[in-house]
């Protein structure tokens, strides 16, 4: 971190396109998870019998919404993290001796050890737009996607929780 950023963490926010970048995912996964996943989510059936086609068309419902929502969401949360880890530029506009006489600092935590950085400094992204364009173009369109299921695995697993719920309060 910047001396800037360990004075006032908040302003991370600033940097370009992260706000966006936030927002678009919380905006996608809150109606997702929150409203539309019960009314989507059928009850589990008790035996094979039950499984009927009204059944089946809600769970492959299911199925598609979640893998629609991971799919937004994953490459969200990718770019929020390079976004978040780039030094935020912006925030160096005012004097640098006002800040450190005003605010203490944060800890450093670790002088010794370098920190592993995703963009030079002098070239950093400059919206969330950028840094999709720039990290498609410059890795390929699979980077936004990297490690999908470790998103998927849990939100799906979690309606069949769901689902195993309702089913037994219906009962």
């Amino acid at each position: 971190m910047t001396p800037a950023e360990r004075a006032k963490p908040w302003i991370l926010y600033l940097t370009p396109g992260l706000l966006v970048a936030q927002l678009l995912k919380v905006s996608i996964v809150a109606p997702a998870l929150t409203i539309l996943r019960p009314i989507v989510l059928p009850h589990l059936p008790r035996s094979g019998k039950e499984a009927d086609s009204h059944f089946i068309l809600q769970f492959s419902a299911y199925v598609i919404m979640t893998v629609l929502a991971t799919s937004i969401v994953v490459p969200l949360e990718v770019i929020v993290t390079r976004l978040a880890l780039q030094r935020n530029h912006a925030s160096q506009t005012g004097s640098q001796d006002n800040m450190h006489e005003t605010e203490p600092l944060l800890p450093v935590y670790s002088a010794e050890e370098e920190v592993i950085g995703l963009r030079d400094n002098h070239d950093p992204y400059a919206s969330f737009v950028d840094c999709l364009k720039r990290m498609v173009s410059e890795e390929g369109r699979a980077t936004l996607f990297r490690a999908w299921w470790i998103t998927f695995i849990p939100v799906f697993a979690a309606g069949l929780f769901e689902a195993g719920k309702k089913s037994s309060i219906r009962t």
